[in-house]
């Protein structure tokens, strides 16, 4: 022994040394009372069921027995703390935190209880933390102290167990189930987010509130905790087991789904009832923001020709003045920041809508580095001039007050800063409104532009007059450009919602409230009533102001991520793009839905006429090359990836196309490289983390230390889906033949998404990720299943572009299930049309290799492989 670790009622814990296998462990010697009165036969038969337990989450036991008279088993030696640890030493990890650690050790819990092994000793303790991993400890341990065919401590005057994490039923001395640590697990939930367990006191005390008390509000302690979260954190504390939520990943789902997280912190759907097919999160940031990840090398035959880097120069030329529009420093207190953000915001808006002006997307404006030169920062972006500038509010005691706008407009190719004056005036929403209209203006006369009497009309309008309302709607237009950070969402839906409240006639604010509820409906998968919020309020803006370009994308918005309406929303689009010609995130979105539709020539045409507004932007490039994968055009992909990678070096999305193109011409080598190359510049993680969510295929042909290192990473970091994150494990084991290490992964991830499908069964992504699980577990009947009622929710028919993905899955379940004639049918139908797949790719993927010596499947490639593409 090397030394204490730790003392408990029940055992000490002591640190050593491994002598067999050289490695450090932890020894667990319980207390010689508690050895006497278990008995070596009873701990040993519970300790066994214990160990056969192997799961990423339960710390796993290496041995047990028994050393002059006192019983012990090993384990791991975990580097980190224990839960109770952390909390001692950090007080309450924060919302996000709490539900992830919630969420883990659930995954643990629902593996055992499938198993019919009860915990029965939940507590913080219990609870081993390394990284941004949980893993649980002692499983068996509790029943071998309090089994129900023995004498229970509580005759010595021992208590088995914590009190304050017991259920009431365990307390009681009953046959306790898995509703008993899902109660335990909700005491544990209650602690991380309210800084401790619900009822306090002295032993007796916590007991008698047990069976007479509900624990009081976690609000209470926290406030911030939004009130779905405590309510469903109550559920889990019902006294009746038969209250509690079913299982303890509903349980876990619930929580997330109640804090408007994803369930793995990223991903969460929710069906939205008759007539209405859900997007999921990662279906809906592909429609938010096209980009390279999205969109896998495919290679099919279509009478659609590649466009070459010399129409993207082209594209790139532009008789119409391009500007940038950087977000205005604030000089004043910080609180004074989101004027400074939401009046830049609002120029920009009235400078895009200006028919002879280019104002660059503020996706692309966002990714510039402010530290630069300004004529070094323009010529990055590809633009001509570069608008600047600085705000000052002076408040004073009266809550009134002044501002000064100093805006600097350069131009790039002499650094010549054309004379723009400082705009004063004072705290009110006319003085601020006429300051944004008298900057648009200056700009549009110092660069010549002949500004048509309805534009001038437009600049100068003036939505709301009602301060109150226009400070909120500043707010929330500052919080609502963060795309997916989801709590600066729900802060600026609720912003918005302030807006219209004190101003009802605010019909910008209905308008980009309807908007912004639409995406994030999608995006966070939040209940039905958002999406029923947001046509309310599309309409209300509409019914405001009909001739209002924000009401109709706002429509559009909610008919494209809503509803999946495509007719409808390129119906709007088309027509705020009459007005808005130069307006590059709608000319993006449009191009989206081309693809949908399948009109693919439309969406490339589309993308070419986005890239007007961002050059130099690879944010602008990576859609086009998408397109390019999409139409089979892979060494125009590959060149394309090249530009966004000559723009800027640590773009992602570059590095991954790059690799996907040359996989899909069949270049495993070259694939591989491109992968090597992105991981060494940018580290593995990002990679890895974009593999997992993006490109599931490229983990087939992984450098053997870029995969070693998926097993260094866990759910949550920078947003690793759980789901996704096991999946992939298990996909990785497969591929090497570690048969043991695949089913427990596939295992985990089953336990995910049927809990998913629980709470939302009409997203075809998540049956596809279940027929996987499925496959692995040997279930195939189920997997062929889950694979078919994936096509028939989102078939090619109503999506070309995201129904190709799907049924691309449907053809993969079948092969790995043995239905190698259905397989070959999809397969066909694939590689007669747009699809993420390409008869080169399909011929080196090691998932086909039963497929490789089927006679009517090499026909099949042979024949896509000379059909001549054009």
């Amino acid at each position: 022994m090397e030394r204490v670790l730790g003392r408990g009622g029940m055992a000490t814990v002591f640190l050593a040394h491994d002598l067999k296998h050289s490695r450090a462990v932890a020894i667990k010697v319980m207390h010689a009372e508690l050895s006497t009165t278990i008995g070596e036969e009873r701990f040993a038969r519970e300790i066994e069921v214990a160990a056969r337990l192997q799961h990423p989450n339960i710390l796993p036991l290496f041995d047990s027995g028994s050393a002059d008279g006192l019983l012990f088993y090993v384990m791991p030696f975990v580097e980190g703390e224990s839960l109770r640890d952390m909390l001692k030493r950090t007080g309450p990890p924060g919302l996000h935190v709490a539900l992830r650690i919630t969420r883990e050790v659930a995954l643990a819990l629902q593996y055992a209880h499938d198993r019919g092994v009860i915990h029965r000793d939940i507590k913080p303790e219990n609870i081993m933390l390394t990284g941004d991993v949980a893993t649980v400890a002692d499983f068996g341990i509790a029943r071998a102290t309090h089994a129900e065919d023995g004498p229970h401590l509580t005759m010595t005057g021992m208590v088995v167990g914590t009190p304050q994490y017991m259920s009431p039923e365990q307390a009681e001395g009953a046959t306790v189930g898995p509703a008993s640590d899902l109660y335990s697990l909700a005491c544990v939930t209650y602690e991380m987010l309210a800084g401790r367990p619900p009822f306090g006191g002295s032993q007796r005390e916590v007991l008698a509130k047990l069976w007479n008390e509900k624990p009081s509000s976690i609000r209470i302690a926290a406030p911030d905790i939004p009130t779905a979260v405590d309510e469903v954190v109550q559920l889990g504390l019902a006294k009746s087991p038969e209250q509690r939520p079913r299982t303890v990943m509903d349980f876990a789902t619930e929580l997330a789904a109640a804090a408007g997280f994803a369930t793995s912190g990223g991903t969460s759907g929710r069906h939205v009832g008759s007539g209405r097919r859900r997007v999921n999160t990662r279906l809906a940031v592909a429609m938010v923001v096209v980009i390279a990840l999205a969109a896998a090398g495919q290679r099919y035959w279509t009478r659609v020709p590649a466009a070459s880097s010399a129409s993207v120069a082209s594209a790139a030329a532009t008789a119409l003045p391009l500007i940038a529009v950087l977000t205005f420093a604030n000089l004043g207190p910080p609180g004074d920041a989101y004027l400074a953000e939401g009046l830049t915001e609002e120029i920009r808006s009235r400078l895009a809508s200006l028919t002879h002006l280019s104002v660059i997307a503020r996706s692309s404006a966002g990714r510039a580095d402010a530290s630069r030169p300004v004529d070094e920062l323009g010529r990055s972006l590809g633009v001509q001039y570069v608008l600047t500038g600085s705000v000052l509010v002076e408040h004073n005691a009266e809550g009134k007050g002044n501002f000064r706008v100093i805006p600097r407009l350069t131009r790039v190719s002499d650094r010549r800063v054309l004379p723009i004056e400082p705009i004063d005036g004072s705290l009110n929403t006319g003085e601020m409104l006429k300051a944004n209209s008298r900057i648009a203006q200056a700009v549009g006369d110092e660069l010549g532009i002949a500004i048509q009497p309805l534009e001038r009309e437009v600049l100068e309008s003036q939505p709301t007059s009602n301060l109150m309302a226009y400070n909120a709607y500043l707010k929330a237009s500052a919080l609502s450009d963060r795309l997916f950070d989801e709590g600066a969402k729900r802060a600026a839906i609720e912003a918005y919602r302030a807006a219209v409240t004190a101003d009802p006639h605010f019909a910008l604010a209905f308008a980009r409230l309807a908007g912004l509820e639409a995406s994030y409906f999608a995006q966070f998968g939040r209940a039905p009533e958002r999406l029923d919020s947001a046509q309310a309020n599309a309409n209300r803006a509409l019914a405001l102001d009909s001739t209002l370009a924000e009401a109709h994308l706002a429509a559009g918005y909610v008919a494209y991520f809503g509803f999946l309406d495509f007719d409808r929303a390129l119906a709007e689009f088309e027509r705020v793009r009459k007005t808005q010609p130069n307006n590059g995130e709608l000319l993006t979105i449009l191009a989206t839905i081309q693809m949908h539709m399948g009109r693919w020539q439309d969406a490339r045409t589309s993308f070419l006429r986005a890239i007007r507004t961002a050059p130099r932007s690879p944010d602008a490039i990576a859609p086009l090359a998408s397109i390019e994968t999409m139409l089979g055009h892979h060494e125009e992909a590959e060149r394309l990836a090249d530009r966004e990678l000559e723009l800027a070096p640590d773009y992602l999305a570059g590095h991954v196309q790059r690799s996907y193109s040359r996989l899909s011409r069949g270049d495993t080598a070259g694939g591989r490289a491109a992968l090597r190359e992105a991981a060494r510049k940018l580290g593995s993680t990002p990679v890895l983390i974009a593999l997992v969510h993006r490109f599931r295929h490229t983990l087939w042909y992984f450098d053997p230390a870029l995969g070693d290192s998926l097993a260094t990473l866990r759910p949550g970091v920078a947003g690793m889906d759980s789901g996704s994150y096991y999946s992939a494990r298990s996909q990785v084991a497969w591929q090497r033949g570690d048969t043991r290490t695949r089913v427990a992964f596939a295992d985990s991830a089953r336990l995910i998404w049927e809990a998913r499908l629980r709470r939302s069964p009409n997203v075809a992504s998540y049956h596809i990720e279940l027929a996987h699980a499925y496959v692995a577990l040997g279930r195939t009947a189920e997997a062929r299943r889950e694979a078919e009622r994936a096509v028939t929710l989102l078939p090619v028919s109503k999506d070309a572009y995201l129904g190709s993905f799907v049924l691309t899955e449907a053809a993969f379940v079948d092969a790995a299930s043995g239905a190698t004639e259905a397989a070959i049918d999809r397969f066909e139908q694939l590689l007669s049309r747009p699809a993420p797949i390409s008869p080169q790719l399909l011929g080196i993927d090691s998932r086909l290799s039963a497929l490789h010596a089927n006679p009517r499947f090499q026909r099949l490639l042979d024949r896509s492989m000379r059909s001549p593409a054009s």
